[in-house]
């Protein structure tokens, strides 16, 4: 009997404010092309991305254009493709949840399109199940006001298989406690780089 089995991870992205005041564009671009590979069925897809509020705007409007660009694809199994649907819809139905690009595509295929959601840390505090995997190319995006947020969002999360950081050295240097936080909660931890770039190794175990 094929089984088709994902465990759940959504790979959190965390990009530092001196960072995303530099290097924007590449990170979006970085990002964008990493939530879509292979219509976003890699187990490191990056589902959630947390930011500071200043730049915000722009660089979510930059995922979500890049996003709207691309064209559907099919999925590996049309239950793959209903499931995604159907995280996509209950995501998007959720108190605090705003959609920022959608790829429309026939819900009952096996085709998927790119989905750019955004939220505030308070609204993904206030409701565990924004913490939920939508298997396939979407993405939350998270706007914490300032580093205490940031915090408090790490510290929410379940077990990942990996978890990212972008910052210049000074934001590393300044968020210390944000690295020792990820460091128990995925596999592994990368530093300026995208999550489905990594290999798959025993400390990545699948459900955390």
């Amino acid at each position: 009997i094929p089984v088709y089995a994902e465990m759940s991870s959504i790979n959190p992205v965390f990009i530092l404010p001196g960072v995303l005041g530099e290097k924007a564009e590449e990170i979006a671009t970085g990002l964008h092309g990493s939530a879509t590979l292979g219509v976003g069925q890699f187990c490191t897809n990056p589902g959630l991305v947390i930011s500071g509020t200043e730049g915000r705007d722009e660089f979510a409007g930059r995922i979500a254009s890049l996003a709207s660009e691309v064209a559907p694809a099919t999925m590996l199994h049309k239950g793959i493709a209903t499931a995604y649907h159907g995280a996509v819809e209950a995501m998007t139905s959720r108190a605090g949840v705003e959609s920022l690009a959608r790829v429309e595509v026939d819900s009952g295929g096996s085709e998927a399109g790119a989905v750019v959601l955004g939220t505030s840390a308070e609204a993904f505090l206030a409701d565990q199940s924004m913490a939920d995997e939508m298997f396939g190319p979407a993405t939350l995006m998270v706007g914490a006001g300032d580093e205490a947020a940031m915090l408090a969002v790490a510290e929410s999360l379940e077990g990942q298989l990996t978890a990212t950081v972008h910052g210049t050295d000074a934001d590393l240097e300044a968020n210390r406690e944000l690295l020792d936080i990820l460091e128990t909660r995925a596999g592994r931890v990368l530093i300026n780089g995208f999550p489905t770039g990594v290999e798959v190794c025993h400390s990545m175990v699948h459900g955390g």
